[in-house]
C-alpha cells in the first residue's frame, strides 16, 4: 500500500522538513541482469534519510518499463521521471528499492553485444547465459559463475563489457565476423577515414584464422568491428567541429578580428584529421573555435575601453585626445588588461568529499584538484600548464572533464580562462575567508 496522506502532512508541517541535507541517500547495491533480447533488467538499493520527504535519483537509460519503486517494507512509494532522473516522495522510508528495465544499455555489431553504464558504486553485471566475454575495459573486482551466467562485480566509474551469445571457435562463426569486419573497413575506407588499427586486427583475425584458431579469429574480427565503428564515430564527431570552428572563424575575420591563433589551431586540427588523429583533431578544433569566439569577447572589450577613455580625452580638450590616440599605438591588449589584475578569492577546498563523491577520478584530475585546492580554490588554466609541464590541449581536455563531472567551472578574467572549483565543495566552516 502506499504511504498515506497523514505521514505526507506529518512531514510537511515538521521543522524537519525545512532542515538542509548533505546527502538525501547512499546507494547500498546495484545489480544489473542482461538478458538475450538486449534488454537490463535495473535492481537498485538504496538507504535514505527519514527526514527527507523527497529525492532524485538519476536514472540508468533514457526509456523505462515496468519501473517499480518500494519502501523497506514493500510498500509502493509515489514517484514520476523528470529529466532522465527519478524523483521518489519517500516520506520517512529508511530505504528505497528500484527495479526497472531499458534496452539503452546495450547495443548490438553482429553477434557482438556491447554492455556501457557509469555508476557511482560497485556494480554487479549478470550475463545472459552461454556468454562469452569478449572484451572488458576495467578489471572487475571479482568473476563468478551462476547457472551457466557470468556474475561481474565491477568498479565504480565507467563500465563497458563486450560479449557474445553462445559458443565461439567454430569455423562457420569465425568466416562471417571476418566477412562482417571486412565490410565494415572497406565501407569506412570509402569515406577517406583512416581505420589503420582496425585493419591491423583484422589481420590477425585473419591469420589466427589460417591457423585454425577459429575461437581467437572470432574474437579478433569483433574486435576489428568495434574498432572500425569508434573510429567512425570518432572522425564524424571531428569532421562536424572542424566544420563549426571553420565557419566561426570565417564570422570573426568577416567582422575585422584577428582570428591568427584560431586558424593555426585549425590547421593543425586538420592535419591530425588527415593523419587520422581524430581525437586530437577534435579538441584542437573546439580550441580553435573557442579562440575564435574569445577573440571577439576581448576585442570588443578593449574596442570599449578605447571609447570611454576617447571620450573622456575628448572632453578635456583636443590636445588630451591626440595624446591618448598616440600612447594607444604603442599600448597592446595584453598590457591592458594586465593593468587592471584579476583577485582571485581565497577558499577552503573540502578534497575529502570529492573523492569520496567521484571515487573514479583519473590521478592526473586528482593532482590538479589537489593543486586547485592549495591555491585557494582556483587557479588560471595556464597554471595549471606551467605546474605540471603539459600541452594547451593536454589541460583543455582535463578540464573538459572535470566540468563534465561538476567539479569546477570555468570562467573569463582578465581574458583567460580562470578555472574554479565549485561552491558546493567549499567547506562550510570557512566563515568566508
Amino acid at each position: 500500500m502506499k504511504k498515506t496522506l497523514v505521514v505526507a502532512l506529518i512531514f510537511l508541517t515538521s521543522p524537519i522538513f525545512n532542515l538542509v541535507h548533505a546527502q538525501d541517500y547512499t546507494p547500498e547495491s546495484l545489480l544489473v541482469t542482461l538478458f538475450t533480447d538486449g534488454k537490463a533488467l535495473i535492481e537498485y538499493r538504496l538507504s535514505t534519510d527519514v527526514t527527507v520527504p523527497t529525492i532524485t535519483v538519476p536514472m540508468f537509460g533514457s526509456t523505462f518499463e515496468q519501473l517499480t519503486v518500494v519502501d523497506e517494507g514493500n510498500s509502493l512509494l509515489d514517484n514520476r521521471v523528470e529529466d532522465g532522473s527519478l524523483v521518489i516522495d519517500t516520506f520517512g522510508a529508511s530505504g528505497v528499492f528500484i527495479t526497472y528495465t531499458t534496452s539503452d544499455l546495450v547495443s548490438k555489431s553482429g553477434r557482438l553485444w556491447t554492455f556501457v553504464m557509469n555508476a557511482s558504486i560497485d556494480a554487479s553485471v549478470r550475463l545472459p547465459s552461454d556468454s562469452v566475454i569478449i572484451g572488458l575495459n576495467q578489471i572487475p573486482n571479482s568473476i563468478k559463475t551462476s547457472d551457466n551466467q557470468y556474475v561481474l562485480i565491477m568498479p565504480a566509474g565507467s563500465t563497458e563489457i563486450s560479449y557474445v551469445i553462445g559458443s565461439l571457435g567454430t569455423k562457420e562463426h569465425a568466416n562471417l565476423a571476418i566477412s562482417t569486419a571486412e565490410r565494415a573497413i572497406t565501407d569506412y575506407e570509402s569515406k577517406g577515414i583512416v581505420v589503420n588499427d582496425a585493419k591491423s586486427k583484422l589481420d590477425e583475425a585473419k591469420k589466427a584464422f589460417g591457423e585454425g584458431k577459429y575461437a581467437d579469429a572470432e574474437r579478433l574480427a569483433n574486435e576489428a568491428k568495434s574498432i572500425a565503428d569508434s573510429i567512425n564515430d570518432s572522425a564524424g564527431n571531428a569532421s562536424k567541429v572542424l566544420s563549426e570552428a571553420g565557419k566561426t572563424i570565417g564570422e570573426s575575420r568577416d567582422k575585422g578580428f584577428d582570428v591568427t591563433d584560431a586558424e593555426q589551431l585549425h590547421t593543425q586540427a586538420e592535419e591530425e584529421y588527415a593523419n587520422g588523429n581524430y581525437d586530437e583533431a577534435l579538441n584542437l578544433a573546439e580550441l580553435a573555435k573557442t579562440a575564435a569566439l574569445d577573440t571577439r569577447n576581448v576585442q570588443s572589450g578593449f574596442d570599449q575601453m578605447s571609447i570611454i577613455a576617447i571620450v573622456a580625452a575628448s572632453a578635456a580638450g583636443a590636445a588630451g585626445a591626440a595624446a591618448y590616440m598616440r600612447s594607444r599605438k604603442k599600448t597592446s591588449m595584453e598590457s591592458m588588461l594586465v593593468s587592471e589584475p584579476v583577485v582571485k578569492e581565497k577558499r577552503i577546498i573540502d578534497i575529502n568529499k570529492i573523492f569520496t563523491e567521484k571515487p573514479y577520478l583519473r590521478d592526473d584530475d586528482k593532482e590538479a584538484i589537489n593543486y586547485i585546492a592549495e591555491k585557494g580554490g582556483e587557479v588560471f588554466e595556464s597554471e595549471i600548464r606551467e605546474r605540471f609541464n603539459l600541452p594547451k590541449t593536454t589541460v583543455w581536455r582535463l578540464v573538459k572533464r572535470l566540468e563534465r563531472e561538476e567539479i569546477v567551472e570555468v570562467k573569463k578574467a582578465g581574458g583567460q580562462n580562470l578555472i574554479r572549483i565549485r561552491e558546493e565543495f567549499t567547506r562550510p566552516d570557512q566563515n568566508g575567508v
